[in-house]
């Protein structure tokens, strides 16, 4: 079922180099889109787009909202396709290889299999940074990213010796048409409400439907092109960031190593 959703668009993950599996990742991904069908693509399903060929030896899990674990029957659901919580104790767990995604009291009980052991490396989460904010931004045609106060995953990419992987994918806000209401307007000013005291929002989306092509909410059929770049980016070293001391806040002081990184990786993937 992955395969055909995956060659529905199609989906193609590219890579700019090998990771070496010795150790582990965290995976940015940008754009957010609308519903992000590139990054559930990619990393949350098995055999579809060639994550397994392109990283051997990396264990992947793809990280979605803690509030979406709190819905009943959802929360089973979420769990069953493999996600986990984007919440720090989350992150931290799965790079240390202290278990699997989260499981549900049902496989809890009913599982046979012994406890994983933790695992010094070869594990990856990918983060779709921009989040909700970031989905307001999803115009075809365009890649606005939100990067400047997004600072949580580099925290625990210090603290957790983890590389950080930027992810671009080409063609994800193609894959829908969205209203933009005006900054002052009052449809405006209830998306960020709702942003603000629940974690998320809804963008005023449209696309094609099952028998035409002009109104709907199935996304268009639309070719997204996703790379990763690994090599510039080492932040597990503390020392190499000024000191063992150094406070948070003075680390994005320095020049903006991920965003630019980013920006080079999209160049450089138009170009090539």
């Amino acid at each position: 079922m992955w395969r055909l959703l995956t060659a529905y668009f199609p989906l193609n993950l590219h890579r700019s180099s090998p990771l070496p599996p010795d150790r582990n990742y965290i995976f940015t991904y940008h754009p957010h889109g609308i519903i992000s069908h590139g990054a559930f693509g990619h990393f949350c399903t098995e055999g579809t787009t060639g994550f397994e060929k392109l990283f051997p030896g990396i264990k992947n899990t793809l990280l979605t909202l803690e509030s979406n674990f709190r819905i009943p029957f959802y929360r089973e659901y979420l769990l069953k396709l493999g996600l986990a919580s984007v919440s720090r104790r989350s992150c931290e767990a799965l790079l240390r290889g202290e278990g699997e995604t989260k499981q549900s009291w049902l496989a809890k009980k009913f599982s046979k299999s012994p406890p994983p052991q933790p695992a010094p490396g070869g594990r990856a989460i990918t983060i779709v940074v921009g989040g909700a904010r970031e989905s307001l931004e999803a115009i075809p045609g365009t890649m606005k990213l939100v990067l400047k106060r997004r600072r949580g995953f580099l925290k625990i990419a210090i603290r957790e010796n983890a590389g950080v992987v930027p992810v671009l994918s080409f063609g994800e806000n193609d894959l829908y048409d969205q209203m933009i209401p005006s900054s002052s307007s009052l449809i405006r000013k209830l998306q960020m409400l709702v942003k603000k005291t629940a974690g998320f929002t809804v963008p005023l989306f449209h696309a094609r439907g099952v028998f035409n092509y002009d109104v709907g909410f199935m996304p268009y059929r639309r070719e997204v092109n996703t790379v990763g770049t690994y090599s510039p980016l080492c932040v597990s070293s503390v020392d190499w960031w000024g000191g063992p001391w150094m406070d948070i806040d003075d680390l994005f002081s320095w020049p903006p190593d991920i965003p630019e990184a980013t920006k080079r990786l999209s160049k450089r993937s138009r170009c090539g």
